[in-house]
Formats: C-alpha cells, sequence, structure tokens
C-alpha cells in the first residue's frame, strides 16, 4: 500500500511539472510570434471592396445586396 501512495505522488508530481513546463513553453512562443510576424500579407493593404465588407461586417448584420455599391459611393470614410 505505501508503494502505490509512492508512485501515486511521484506520477502526480511528474504531471504537475509537465504542465508548468508546457504552459512556459506556449508563453514563449506566442511572445516570439507578436515580436517578428513571419507572414509579408499581414503589412498588406486591404482592397477598397475588401474593407467595405469587412467595415459592413463589424457594423451591422453583414452585407445585404447593394450596400458595397452604396457604401462606395457614399465613401467609407462617411
Amino acid at each position: 500500500m505505501r508503494v502505490a501512495r509512492k508512485q501515486l505522488i511521484l506520477l502526480g508530481l511528474i504531471l504537475l511539472a509537465s504542465a508548468v513546463f508546457l504552459a512556459a513553453g506556449d508563453k514563449k512562443s506566442k511572445t516570439k510570434d507578436l515580436e517578428a510576424p513571419t507572414n509579408s500579407s499581414a503589412a498588406a493593404p486591404m482592397p477598397d471592396e475588401k474593407k467595405i465588407v469587412h467595415t459592413l461586417n463589424r457594423l451591422t448584420f453583414g452585407v445585404r445586396p447593394g450596400e458595397v455599391e452604396r457604401v462606395r459611393a457614399i465613401g467609407l470614410e462617411k
């Protein structure tokens, strides 16, 4: 009984240490991604139509037929 208890405690400590190392490694990889973006398209400007669709999706419940042309006529800034 004592041997089984010691093995269970050892297994718990190993699992706890593994969880700590995995969590620490995950934070390091996220900071590397934020510092140096590898995707060159992230800095590329969006085309006008995609900007309009993105804005309509954010401000309304989605794009309806004819809204892209209406926003293009009015202007995206307004």
